[in-house]
């Protein structure tokens, strides 16, 4: 909104502006000071026009050296617990991960930060929760995560900010891959249920993230173009449909003779479904369905490889190794970034002939490194 004009026609030090729909407040520049005021004189909370009404008394007051922002702004604390609780209302991602926004808060944040008045938070207070997180047993991926939310929470409310805080830098060790190869994996498909089989095997040979899969429902496949169409995922725990993937995408994957048993079935909604022994219903899968049985099958031929190593790591490791160009691995991922697949390539560009002085050859049948043998004289 353009500044309100004075009688005299220059602009006021006193601004109405919108902070969020329908939510108005008075902006003050007065005396090298940034005032937002958000109620009226009676403590009503603003709307437009009574913002527009307290701005030209301010102005007035300014132009007379009457002004006194402790009479319009009497300090009510603002909570950190409050603006944690509007942050949270406000959110739009699924359930599962409003429920781990909770849980982080609930078991790191709140605790620091509950009586901090949000408007007083600088970085020093920023140093000082840092310091409590190193302190404990966090890796430095969760700390930096716990600080990306404690971040979003206070950029969410930046508009009641004089100034947003600086945070560390953390850095994070990329993770290292621990791919199978496809004789690693049929030792541990030996031992999954049959009615695992399908969903597994899918999960195999296509890549795509566990919650597209189990999300994967009859009008997501194009017979006739031999098409399959991730466009949805679901939820670790709830079960609940989310109407897009992790990368907001839809991307295809294509219905080949290793898969397409998979695919045939009944009529339900669901591609993927599985008997529940106790209510003797079919239901669709969710992640930790998947863990649990895919870790089950692990235990049985003793191996420990976590899902996504098993199958969607697996499979990227296996194309890069085979010399598949990464931009058409990339494509058919959804990565949004070749970077995100480097270290991908790093696993496959082995060191090893540096070290010992031979060349190694990739195990293209394999997927993975075999070191070569030379020849004998």
């Amino acid at each position: 909104m353009p500044p309100i004009k004075s009688l005299r026609g220059y602009a006021m030090s006193a601004r109405v502006y919108e902070y969020r729909r329908g939510s108005w407040c008075v902006r003050v520049s007065w005396a090298g000071l940034r005032i937002q005021i958000y109620s009226y004189i009676d403590g009503e909370v603003l709307d437009e026009k009574l913002a527009e009404r307290l701005a030209i008394r301010i102005n007035s007051e300014i132009d007379s050296n009457t002004f006194d922002p402790a009479r319009y702004s009497p300090k009510k604390p603002f909570a950190f617990s409050k603006a944690y609780e509007i942050w949270h209302k406000n959110l739009t991602c699924g359930e599962d991960t409003k429920r781990h926004y909770d849980w982080t808060a609930k078991r790191w944040i709140l605790p620091f930060w509950t009586n901090q008045d949000v408007r007083d938070i600088r970085g020093i207070h920023i140093q000082e929760f840092y310091a409590q997180l190193k302190d404990s047993t966090l890796s430095s991926k969760s700390i930096r995560n716990i600080l990306g939310q404690l971040h979003a929470i206070l950029t969410f409310h930046s508009d009641s900010l004089s100034k947003m805080p600086k945070f560390p830098v953390v850095t994070v060790q990329t993770p290292s891959i621990k791919p199978l190869s496809p004789v690693q994996q049929d030792e541990i498909f030996k031992y999954l249920e049959t009615q695992d089989l399908p969903i597994f095997t899918f999960l195999r040979h296509t890549g795509v993230r566990p919650s597209e899969a189990c999300a994967l429902q009859r009008d997501c496949l194009d017979w006739k173009e031999g098409k399959i169409y991730i466009k949805r995922s679901m939820g670790e725990r709830s079960g609940h449909i989310k109407p897009t993937t992790k990368t907001k995408k839809v991307y295809v994957r294509y219905i080949t003779p290793e898969i397409e048993w998979t695919l045939k079935g009944t009529t339900v909604p669901f591609v993927f479904m599985r008997l529940n022994k106790h209510t003797k219903e079919m239901i669709p899968y969710n992640t930790d369905m998947l863990q649990y049985h895919w870790a089950k099958a692990c235990k049985k031929a003793g191996k420990k490889v976590k899902l996504n190593e098993a199958h969607r790591h697996s499979f990227i490791t296996q194309r890069v190794a085979q010399g598949i160009p990464i931009d058409r691995i990339q494509k058919l991922t959804g990565h949004t970034t070749i970077k995100s697949l480097q270290r991908y390539i790093d696993y496959n560009d082995s060191l090893r002939d540096v070290q010992r002085g031979q060349v190694v050859a990739i195990g293209v049948a394999e997927g993975l490194q075999k070191d070569s043998v030379p020849a004998k004289r």
